[in-house]
């Protein structure tokens, strides 16, 4: 049985800017920090970014099937923020019937959700 998700892990071509982006970007907190694995912990749940090494043959798993999601508290106002940053976006914010949504994609094309909770 299955009972929570604990950790995401993305195969990531620039270790040093993938940080940048997931730390000073998105501002999740630092648990640990290699050239090869660095974590984020978010709440109980763990980001591992693993850098790319030849013989993984990543190009079997495309990153569009694969989207991190954050529940936030004022999607209008982070987006405004990340834009200022030269985040890209795929969508939003727009309306959905749960709430509020926007996708963005970090430097290796991963999505990312971020969605506002209706009240």
């Amino acid at each position: 049985m299955l009972n929570k998700l604990d950790y995401v892990i993305l195969f990531v071509s620039d270790m040093k800017e993938s940080i940048k982006f997931y730390k000073d970007i998105l501002q999740l907190p630092m648990k640990s920090e290699s050239e090869v694995w660095t974590e984020f912990l978010h709440g109980e749940t763990m980001l591992a970014l693993h850098s790319q090494t030849e013989g993984q043959n990543l190009d079997k798993n495309p990153k569009t099937g694969v989207a991190i999601g954050f529940v936030v508290n004022n999607i209008d106002s982070l987006c405004d923020e990340l834009k200022g940053k030269g985040v890209k976006f795929l969508e939003g914010p727009k309306d959905e019937e749960f709430g509020r949504h926007a996708v963005i994609v970090d430097l290796d094309g991963y999505m990312i959700s971020l969605a506002q909770m209706k009240s």
